[in-house]
């Protein structure tokens, strides 16, 4: 008797898991709309927070908040009542060097390098605003000798 009640308990936890197995399906079947839509919002939302996080810009760029970045320097100096504005071309510096006459350019020479001749143009540039102060970061010898004539770069060690 034993070994036909065995066989009946067999039958019945495949039918027992059947059911449930066919239960989970519906469930998911009846589900597919809901579970695409929350899909798409994660693959979204990671797609935004890997493109916010590769976004890369300038050294010292002052719209960057990546660890290269001037963002928080913009900020403070801003809070102090000086406001900045960005220029990444020669042109675009001599723009705002004549709407403020007393301005201070700030040079990041890794951003000159692409452009050969921006060394020359800049020098003339800051020679026809005397009132202009110059603040060159990480200057070549090249750029140093265009916009500084008699100064020397030293240390670098």
């Amino acid at each position: 008797m034993s070994g036909i009640s065995g066989a009946l308990n067999e039958k019945a936890g495949a039918a027992t898991s059947t059911v449930l197995e066919r239960t989970v399906g519906a469930r998911v079947r009846g589900n597919r709309g809901l579970l695409l839509a929350l899909a798409a919002v994660v693959v979204l939302a990671v797609l935004s927070a890997w493109a916010a996080s590769g976004t890369r810009r300038g050294y010292l760029d002052p719209d960057a908040t990546d660890p290269t970045g001037a963002r928080a320097l913009r900020n403070v100096v801003a809070d102090q009542g000086v406001s900045v504005h960005k220029a990444t071309t020669v042109r675009q510096a001599d723009d705002a060097l004549r709407q403020f006459s007393d301005a201070t350019l700030l040079v990041v020479s890794a951003g000159l390098r692409s452009d050969p001749d921006a060394n020359r143009r800049l020098g003339e540039l800051l020679a026809s605003a005397p009132r202009a102060s110059t603040v060159l970061i990480a200057p070549d010898a090249e750029l140093l000798t265009e916009l500084a004539p008699g100064v020397e770069l030293a240390g670098g060690g």
